[in-house]
């Protein structure tokens, strides 16, 4: 009798054990072939903020190298530079050719300390023959005029979304005669935008480059003159000046030569057959010879 209760009472710690080990097996078995995923890492954790650019004394924040650009893009940072002037360039990566040149000012408080920058690039003088492109950050040397501490950042440009317009100024070596009327075309690429005219006027206002200042083009439009209110209704552009453009306007030549490079800027756009041109909504004796 016993012996059988001991049978018993080992059949039932043999039973018991069999299951535990059969559940260990199973939780095993199960934990190997579904292991718990891992935590996908969040976008910023895969690309990070880029870091700057920047050599002793140019920093540049954005755009960061290789990054995908479109016309406008803004250029930030911070420098540490003679009279607190920051230069821009770029040229086109494969020709080595400069399509842009530009300067702002950096904010510093102090001579000689970091101050920051912020410049906006809204048009290029040519196109790049490719997508890629080299921004160069630099100043300039008041010796020589030698770009110092350049930061160059390649850049992937998009072409896709920008065109060109021209630009009319005057030229003396093309029109020897200085016959007044006449005017010669320049280049220039903007975004593909809405509003083509009013973007090719505002660039007629910025006057030639310098590249083309030394191939003597020159614009008789005074200096300074405000952006004008540009409407186009039935084919006809009325472009309205402030009061500030006739300072200064002395000359039949002159004005004759105004009046041209703007309306050879504006007759380029197929949706324009007629040009009117006021001051403050007067059109009489407006920019006459």
């Amino acid at each position: 009798m016993r012996k059988f209760i001991y049978l018993i009472i080992g059949v039932v710690i043999i039973f018991f054990a069999a299951k535990d080990g059969l559940q260990y097996w199973q939780a095993y078995m199960t934990q190997d072939a579904a292991p718990t995923p891992t935590p996908t890492p969040t976008l910023d954790a895969i690309v990070g903020t880029p870091e700057p650019v920047a050599n002793n004394n140019i920093i540049v924040a954005s755009p960061a190298k290789d990054a995908s650009v479109s016309l406008p893009f803004t250029i930030t940072g911070s420098a540490r530079v003679f009279e607190n002037t920051v230069s821009f360039s770029i040229k086109d990566a494969e020709t080595g050719n400069e399509i842009y040149r530009n300067f702002t000012t950096a904010n510093a408080a102090d001579m000689g300390q970091f101050g920051p920058y912020t410049h906006t690039v809204t048009y290029m003088d040519a196109k790049p023959v490719s997508d890629q492109i080299v921004l160069e950050v630099f100043w300039d040397s008041p010796e020589d005029g030698r770009p110092l501490d350049v930061v160059a950042i390649p850049l992937v440009f998009n072409r896709a979304d920008i065109r060109s317009v021209d630009i009319y100024f005057t030229n003396d070596r093309l029109d020897p005669e200085v016959t007044c009327v006449k005017v010669f075309s320049t280049e220039r690429v903007i975004a593909r935008t809405a509003a083509p005219a009013s973007a090719a006027i505002e660039l007629l206002l910025k006057g030639p480059t310098a590249g083309e200042r030394e191939r003597h083009y020159a614009t008789q439009i005074p200096e300074g003159i405000k952006l004008p209110r540009l409407s186009i209704a039935q084919g006809t552009a009325t472009i309205d000046f402030n009061a500030d453009i006739e300072a200064g306007m002395a000359g039949s030549c002159r004005v004759q030569a105004v009046r041209a490079q703007i309306e050879r800027t504006l007759y380029q756009f197929a949706n324009i057959s007629g040009v009117v041109i006021s001051v403050e909504g007067r059109t009489e004796d407006i920019l006459q010879p």
